[in-house]
């Protein structure tokens, strides 16, 4: 759960008994710190439902590379094109390859 919480992932714990199942849906980590906090300071606390993030479908991709030294992320784009490439020619040999099996 730990791993989770630090990959930015919601996390949600499921219900044990009965009761806590009819109680509704349970608070994350971040939502509980927040009501401890609200409770500190005597405020209201605010219970929202727990809603799924909606992430751009790269951004977790190029999180850890805006991270990156401009040295690294050059390294690591010059990386992943070297990937890319070799799988392109593994691609095209297995096409080759199928096409002389058919005939």
């Amino acid at each position: 759960m730990l791993e989770a919480w630090k990959s930015g992932q919601t996390v949600v714990e499921e219900a044990d008994s009965d009761e806590e199942k009819k109680a509704g849906p349970t608070l994350n980590a971040e939502q509980e710190y927040e009501n401890e906090l609200a409770h500190e300071r005597n405020e209201e606390v605010v219970t929202r439902p727990n809603v799924p993030e909606v992430r751009v479908a790269g951004e977790a991709e190029e999180l850890p590379k805006i991270m990156m030294s401009k040295k690294n992320s050059r390294l690591y784009s010059r990386m992943q094109h070297g990937i890319k490439k070799k799988k392109q020619a593994q691609d095209k040999l297995r096409e080759k390859r199928k096409a002389t099996q058919e005939h």
